[in-house]
């Protein structure tokens, strides 16, 4: 008796075959992927905590500045807290960058070389 394609055994084995080097496939890329991406998280976050400590150091520095009397610090006060805003936005901005600091592994410098030539 002849049986169609689609229930001989061959078909099934094949299709066993296939299906198998998907599954292998789907486990093994991402495993390859994944030390690049577990710094992605950090990175984001730190690139958004050096945004609010630019704007503090702009506020800081305005208010340096225009020393109209109606700042609630003085101006040493001003300057220590600019310096120490300062050396945040330092330290924040080579771990972005470089890595190596503040929970990063790899900074965005190394990660993505290509963006650099931009």
């Amino acid at each position: 008796k002849h049986r169609h394609w689609h229930s001989r055994a061959i078909t099934w084995v094949a299709a066993m075959i296939i299906m198998g080097g998907f599954s292998v496939f789907t486990t093994m890329y991402p495993m390859r992927v994944l030390p690049d991406i577990k710094d992605m998280a950090p990175i984001t976050d730190h690139g958004g905590r050096r945004a609010y400590i630019m704007q503090e150091c702009v506020f800081l520095t305005r208010e340096l500045i225009l020393d109209d009397g109606y700042s609630r610090m003085h101006a040493t006060e001003l300057a220590q807290r600019l310096d120490g805003s300062l050396k945040r936005l330092r330290r924040e901005h080579t771990a972005v960058r470089l890595g190596g600091d503040q929970g990063i592994v790899k900074g965005a410098d190394v990660r993505f070389a290509s963006h650099n030539k931009v």
